[in-house]
């Protein structure tokens, strides 16, 4: 099981959030069980990341999938089923 982030980025930030970013605009992986740990000011979209993660918000560009499997394609019961047994 893995979260794989591509090229993430809230519709609401502008593309030159990429450049001063560790989250949005990466390719990045994240292995289950591997603790990450997100520090960042006020108003710099960790609450939006956790929405886009959980998949309650989908005002984002670029993609985020667990395992190979789009979170847009996802439904509710898809969601609980990764909460439950992941």
């Amino acid at each position: 099981m893995y979260l794989h982030l591509q090229n993430l980025l809230p519709l609401y930030f502008d593309e030159s959030r990429k450049q001063r970013s560790e989250i949005w605009g990466k390719d990045l992986r994240f292995e289950k069980g591997e603790m990450i740990k997100i520090v960042a000011p006020s108003g710099s979209g960790k609450t939006s990341f956790t929405h886009f993660v959980y998949g309650t918000r989908s005002d984002y560009s670029g993609s985020i999938s667990y395992n190979d499997d789009d979170i847009r394609q996802f439904s509710f019961e898809n969601f609980a089923g990764y909460r439950k047994d992941n």
